[in-house]
């Protein structure tokens, strides 16, 4: 009897030590969503790309048992004082010049439940505004590869409720540092924050300055459509009171979660996870879903074709050998595209590669792509036989009074770094034909960056696509 009684007080002790720290209110849920725009829920993947881009999402997260006091006899949990809140959160990004984005996001607490305890510990009102988020970050380096980083601030503003507990009554503000980066089809990225807000309270609440931290890692599937992984985040009270226990002010949680692209613009996902350690506000379970409109760089408006493709050409003779149109296989989504090229049985093959080149529309395709070496203007090995087709095919068709060289990038890289890297790749093919003999006068270079794309979204297969040489005749002598 004597142990059961001691057992009770301390139970009773915990609870009114808790009732004390929580008398005034505070956010008890400290997860922080990432800004619209990321792959992960809490983490950054720093998608910086795009020039005046928004991102628009809508994240729905349920959380059970965020404020929770236990019994000292068994450690279960005695009184849940915040046992459910379901919050709407409204999030909006805007990037501007590749290098800086503006994120501000509402939460609302659609539905708070729990239990009170006399005047001490009030049951959370049922509905409340949260403290809005204004958040302004600034890329450092490395627009896209396996390593990238931001430093950045948001500021919370005390919009929210203490009654209802999503909010600690004054502003925070949140200085951090991230990183992400991408390797083939594994993704990372990571958070270090210090915030700092509302001074300790008196009753001991878990509130004042804050370090928070947060490592996610995954996989891509699906033509890097779908992104699997786990997200751990935690954070702790740096300066607490006497009376609050030390581990109920450091929520540690853990999610699994996946992002999937519907398309270049839309975007879906969902996590579960669970709280690792005690601390106030983490949730056991927790469950997320969101929804995101992202759109990524369309292609400039015009009002025409940048260049007027030249007529198929009829049968000419050069050199006293004619050169006729022959049907060729066509190439993959080009089936309803005319194929011109030299007849492999006529004699002016036999001075062309063994494949030579096409004459698409007024376009000269060689039979493999033009290929740089890595993020330079440097040709690689592997382009000397499609430059040589191009030659080839220039040559031998000196009614082809002036052609334009034109290089695309796809969207990995800034608009200005993507627009300068393919003048300077342009230039290079250009040079390269110049010193085999092709009179610069025909010759007309020209780098269009990502501005015009073939197709959409950020598959490897797209980017691929994207990233291309075009060799167009503008101009032909009939």
């Amino acid at each position: 009897m004597k142990i059961v009684g001691m057992a009770t007080i301390s139970a009773a002790a915990v609870m009114l030590a808790a009732s004390s720290a929580l008398a005034d209110g505070f956010a008890a849920d400290r997860f922080s969503p990432a800004p619209a725009g990321s792959d992960w829920f809490a983490q950054d993947s720093l998608d910086f790309g795009g020039t005046m881009r928004p991102s628009i999402g809508l994240e729905l997260d349920w959380g059970h048992n965020l404020i929770r006091a236990r019994s000292g006899l068994d450690g279960g949990v005695k009184l849940a004082i915040l046992r459910n809140q379901t919050t709407a959160r409204l999030n909006g990004s805007f990037v501007v010049a590749d290098r800086l984005r503006f994120n501000l996001e509402v939460p609302f607490a659609t539905f708070n439940s729990g239990q009170g305890n006399g005047g001490y510990l009030p049951a959370p009102s049922s509905a409340a505004f949260g403290d809005v988020r204004v958040t302004a970050d600034a890329l450092v380096f490395g627009l896209n590869g396996p390593l990238r980083a931001a430093v950045g601030v948001a500021v919370y503003l005390p919009s929210g409720s203490q009654g209802g507990y999503t909010s600690d009554g004054k502003v925070r503000v949140a200085p951090h540092l991230m990183g992400a980066g991408d390797l083939k089809n594994f993704s990372w990225a990571a958070l270090a924050e210090l915030q700092a807000g509302r001074d300790e309270a008196g009753n001991g609440a878990p509130v004042g300055t804050r370090i928070g931290l947060g490592l996610s890692a995954g996989y891509r599937l699906l033509d890097k459509a779908l992104l699997i992984g786990p997200e751990v985040n935690g954070s702790a009270v740096l300066f607490q009171g006497p009376r609050f226990h030390q581990g109920a002010s450091s929520p540690v949680e853990a999610h699994i979660g996946a992002h999937y692209s519907v398309n270049s613009d839309w975007k879906v996902g969902f996590a579960a996870g669970t709280a690792l350690s005690s601390g106030v506000g983490g949730a056991v379970p927790h469950l997320i879903a969101s929804l995101e409109w992202s759109p990524h760089p369309r292609p400039a408006e015009s009002d025409g074709p940048a260049w007027t493709p030249a007529p198929d050409l009829p049968p000419e003779l050069i050199n006293g050998v004619p050169v006729r149109a022959s049907p060729l296989r066509p190439l993959p989504g080009a089936d309803d595209l005319p194929l011109l090229r030299v007849a492999p049985g006529d004699p002016m093959a036999l001075a062309l590669p063994p494949v030579s080149s096409l004459l698409i529309n007024g376009m000269i395709i060689p039979d493999q792509h033009i290929e740089f070496d890595g993020e330079t203007a440097s040709l690689s090995k592997e382009s000397e036989k499609p430059l040589q087709q191009v030659r080839q095919a220039l040559f031998v068709n000196p009614q082809y009074l002036l052609a334009e060289i034109g290089v695309h990038t796809n969207y990995q890289g800034g608009d200005e770094k993507n627009l300068e890297l393919s003048l300077k790749r342009a230039d290079a093919i250009k040079t390269w034909l110049v010193n085999h003999g092709i009179d610069p006068a025909r010759l007309n270079a020209e780098g269009y960056g990502n501005s015009r794309p073939l197709v959409l979204g950020l598959s490897e297969a797209n980017m691929k696509k994207n990233r291309r040489v075009e060799v167009k005749v503008l101009t032909t002598k009939h």
